[in-house]
């Protein structure tokens, strides 16, 4: 099933938004395959997405940056902790990783719902 990024979500950065359709759909599909039961390579999907991520975040903090967003630290410190979440949660072993990835990645959909709009604000002002 293909997921799409609202509308909502959208900054209107081209290449940012289109890393969160990409991401959206990724958490879409393995959010999906788990609740169908699949839950065999769990693990390879919490690295797949955590290398998304982190590519993502690089890209968007270097936008940041360069933008002059006011927030680009406190931004970058949430995807680090995230980052972090992500590869503690690879490490795990429990039977309950499934339930554990799911609640990461409807972290993830949180930041690019409401941090990442902050960012959106902050073009739409002029400031930048």
């Amino acid at each position: 099933m293909q997921y799409k990024i609202p509308d909502s979500f959208l900054i209107g950065v081209e290449s940012i938004d289109a890393e969160h359709q990409t991401i959206l759909s990724e958490i879409g599909d393995i959010k999906q395959s788990f609740q169908s039961g699949g839950s065999d390579n769990l693990h390879l999907s919490l690295s797949r997405i955590g290398r998304m991520l982190k590519e993502h975040f690089r890209n968007e903090e270097i936008f940041m940056e360069e933008v002059g967003y006011p927030e680009a630290e406190a931004h970058a410190k949430e995807h680090e902790e995230l980052l972090h979440r992500i590869e503690e949660g690879r490490r795990m072993k429990s039977p309950d990783i499934g339930k554990e990835l799911c609640s990461l990645l409807d972290v993830v959909f949180r930041d690019m719902g409401k941090s990442d709009l902050y960012l959106r604000e902050f073009l739409e002002s002029g400031e930048a």
